[in-house]
């Protein structure tokens, strides 16, 4: 680790591949009960030398297990923060992807008749005055799912949707096959507040055709509230005005109220809605992954990003320049960072060149330092 100069000079050459390294002594450590002397290991620190543990005592016991639980901690939250990261770049994509899309559920009842009977979903009012009605001139049905969920693929479907998941929501999703539509929204009424398409501020950039979350909103407003005036064009065979109801919203014009039954036990009176829509991009993500899997295995691939290489670097000796040189020219474009320090020590090793020439032409300069001084002390005794 010297250089070969002279003893006193003594000089390490290190290179980085990764751009950036933890400086020792983080204030990220959790270590902080510990003298800046004694720490841990964790984001750079280090345990000094000049700290040594009392091998049998209970204060060297007691920080033994503060820096093996705090090890342990570090490596946990970076765990779930590399998971986080992942999950956040796929919900990204996906709502990037989906921004004209969106999903609709239909609760079982509404395929059942007043006497419990199966019926055909064209005699089923909620559905015939979405598709008939509220949906003209909003949204597409693209796809239509019947099937039977389970307490499992509800929890996976209704993730991020804030929905209240009760023993009684289960049981109303579960007595039957409900209904799942997939919607492609179209271009919204004139007078909705949010523009559309999307203007990007600069053509590089890569911006969704519609606002994220907006086809949601559209879509909410539409069962909860009620759906834009139909608007007449040449050529539209469209009645001039929508259906009006005595009740304003969707949502309240279709709700069932299951009675108890006296011969079960157990038994009690249960009020279900006949519908239930995404609130947001996120929770829609989950649906479509749960509900449409082959359709967005087929359209909406996702690939996580490959993790980043590890963080290494290479230490050579000083005296080993022209090694070095060779391989710096032979891996010029591997390496990111470079330099050279007094000794091997990072908490107290000092930078001295940040390129082999700069490093170099230093230690020219102590020869000559080295020698004047050497002339000059032969002549000074003679």
């Amino acid at each position: 680790m010297f250089c070969a100069i002279n003893p006193i000079c003594m000089l390490q050459i290190t290179f980085w591949i990764r751009k950036k390294t933890k400086r020792p002594g983080s204030t990220n450590c959790n270590c902080k009960k510990l003298s800046p002397t004694a720490r841990c290991g964790i984001n750079g620190c280090i345990i000094s030398s000049r700290f040594t543990l009392e091998a049998d005592g209970d204060r060297g016991r007691e920080t033994r297990d503060y820096c093996r639980l705090a090890k342990e901690k570090a490596i946990a939250a970076k765990e779930d923060a590399e998971k986080q990261a992942k999950y956040e770049a796929m919900l990204s994509q996906m709502m990037f992807e989906l921004c004209e899309e969106t999903a609709l559920l239909l609760f079982p009842w509404v395929f059942v008749d007043e006497e419990g009977n199966p019926r055909d979903k064209k005699n089923a009012p909620p559905y015939v005055e979405l598709v008939t009605d509220l949906f003209e001139q909003c949204f597409d049905v693209v796809e239509e799912v019947q099937i039977q969920l389970t307490e499992d693929i509800i929890k996976d479907m209704f993730t991020e949707s804030n929905f209240e998941i009760t023993e009684d929501i289960i049981f109303g999703l579960t007595e039957g096959k409900c209904m799942i539509m997939r919607l492609k929204g179209r271009p919204p009424h004139p007078d909705w507040p949010v523009k559309y398409p999307v203007e990007c501020p600069d053509e590089s950039t890569d911006c969704p055709v519609r606002v994220i979350n907006d086809v949601e909103k559209y879509l909410s407003k539409i069962i909860y509230d009620e759906p834009p005036p139909l608007i007449h064009g040449a050529g539209a065979l469209l009645p001039p005005t929508r259906t009006s109801y005595e009740i304003k919203d969707f949502a309240s014009r279709h709700v069932h109220v299951h009675e108890p039954d006296p011969e079960v036990e157990d038994d009690v009176k249960r009020t279900y809605p006949a519908v239930w829509v995404p609130p947001q991009a996120r929770s829609k993500v989950h649906v479509f992954k749960t509900i449409f899997p082959q359709y967005m295995e087929s359209y909406h691939p996702y690939e996580e990003t490959p993790p980043p290489l590890p963080k290494c670097f290479f230490k050579y000796k000083s005296q080993r320049i022209k090694e070095l040189a060779e391989a710096l020219s032979n891996h010029a474009e591997a390496v990111e960072r470079f330099g050279v320090f007094e000794m091997d020590n990072p908490p107290m090793a000092k930078r001295i060149a940040s390129s082999l020439e700069s490093f170099e032409k230093k230690v020219h300069l102590v020869q000559i330092y080295i020698i004047s001084y050497y002339r000059r002390t032969f002549m000074f005794q003679r």
